[in-house]
Parts: C-alpha cells; structure tokens; sequence
C-alpha cells in the first residue's frame, strides 16, 4: 500500500524544511520537499535530497560498535550504554561533571529537542558551547564586531542592496536563505 507522510528535515538548519515521505510495503520509496511549507514551499537543499541514499546505504551504522584490538565489533544496546555510563561516572568521580563537554545542536525542532540537555542538567551540568560546529566562529565574529548578536529577520534581506557570503552557498546548503517573500514570488 502507498502512503505518503508529512515531515520534517533532520539535519542541522534553521528552517527543518517539510518533507513529503513516500512509502510502500513499510519501505521509503521517495523523499521531497513539501509544497505546503510555508518557508521553502518545496525547495530543499541539496543533503537533504540525500535522505533516502543515507537511509539504506550499506555503509549506514545500524548498531552499537566498540573498538576493541584495533578493530571495530559490534556490541548490544544494554552493553553499549553500560560501557556510555560507566565512563561519565568515571568523569565525573575523577575530574567533576563539567569535565565533560556536550555539544548538541540540532535542526531537529521535534519531541526529542534538548532531551540531552536535559539528561546532562541532572547528570550535574555539563560544559556547553555557545552556538553551533560552524556558527560558534560568526557568533564570535559578531561580538566583537557588534557586542551583541545581530540577526534580521529572513524577509529582511528584501530591504537589501548588497547581500555578501562569505564561504556560503545558500543554493546548495541553506534554500530557507533564499527563500524571501514579497507576495507569492519567491527569490529561487
């Protein structure tokens, strides 16, 4: 039987751009942008038109693995989170928690969000970063360019004349960056 489901995109953005799911027979068949998203209206970058590639890939890791004599096997779930637990109790006994760096940062907008930050908030804190793996340098830049956080909203960037990016491409990585609207009419 076909099916088709309404999602959203897993990876790290903004904007956790809908998906359209098809499946049959309990198998994804195809992967695209949502029409009815209200900011990409279907549009989707090119990683996420990789989805279904990453999902059946063979070289997708599907199971705890556990390097041992320089090979990596595989381990069971309950043995994988003992071996997970009895490192953070070693880290915390030995150095204190804050010995342990947590660093999340997810487009996922769903259930699950900040469900870490809440597990490491009673393991008895955590150190943490501020921003992202490739924002934490720009939110860096802006302090000390600016002294805050400057941010416009997306729409904003109609009211430009010159928009500058350095070391980005939005067409391939962030479509919700071209994504203006003035009406119906959008900047793709």
């Amino acid at each position: 039987m076909k099916k088709v489901y309404r999602s959203s995109c897993p990876l790290d953005c903004y904007s956790s751009c809908g998906l359209l799911i098809y499946a049959e027979n309990g198998r994804v068949t195809a992967i695209k942008g949502d029409p009815g998203h209200p900011l990409t209206k279907g549009k989707i970058c090119t990683k996420a038109k990789k989805h279904l590639d990453r999902l059946y890939s063979p070289d997708r890791i599907l199971h705890p693995l556990v390097r041992r004599d320089g090979v990596w096997k595989r381990i069971s779930w309950d043995d994988a989170l003992d071996l997970w637990a009895g490192k953070l109790i070693s880290i915390k006994e030995r150095y204190g928690s804050t010995a342990v760096l947590h660093h999340d940062c997810t487009g996922s907008n769903g259930i699950l969000r900040g469900l870490g930050s809440r597990f490491f908030n009673i393991y008895g804190g955590v150190t943490e970063p501020q921003g992202s793996l490739c924002w934490g340098s720009g939110y860096a830049a802006q302090l000390l360019d600016f002294g805050a956080l400057q941010m416009h909203e997306w729409e904003d960037l109609l009211n430009s004349n010159t928009i500058l990016l350095w070391g980005r491409d939005p067409a391939r990585t962030n479509p919700h960056l071209l994504c203006g609207r003035r009406g119906e009419d959008y900047l793709y």
